[in-house]
């Protein structure tokens, strides 16, 4: 890409970026490597990024109920609180109404 990295599936309607801390910048490679799961993007004068790889979405109900997470203030314009029941490393993405990605970490 010219400028970031996105990618689609089929879950998704529209491209979606996929930054991660990536400055906006021209990507001169890009890598996969399978073996850690990793994906290396070199850019002219900013370095090398890392990231995982975006897993298939397992969704709440496959590892916590929904009556014990806690999202709130719901809506909310600005910040929010997530709360789970017990500490795990996890990756969270929230998307807006229309389904576009807004926040991954």
């Amino acid at each position: 890409m010219d400028y970031g990295i996105y990618y689609i599936d089929a879950t998704l309607l529209e491209w979606q970026p996929y930054s991660n801390n990536l400055p906006n910048v021209i990507i001169n490679e890009l890598d996969i490597n399978t073996e850690t799961n990793m994906l290396y993007a070199g850019t002219y004068g900013r370095g090398l990024w890392v990231s995982p790889l975006v897993d298939d979405v397992l969704g709440l109900s496959t590892i916590f109920s929904q009556e014990n997470i806690k999202v709130f203030p719901n809506p909310s314009e600005d910040n929010i609180t997530i709360t789970l029941p017990i500490p795990t490393e996890t990756d969270i993405r929230i998307f807006d109404v229309t389904g576009k990605l807004i926040v991954y970490k």
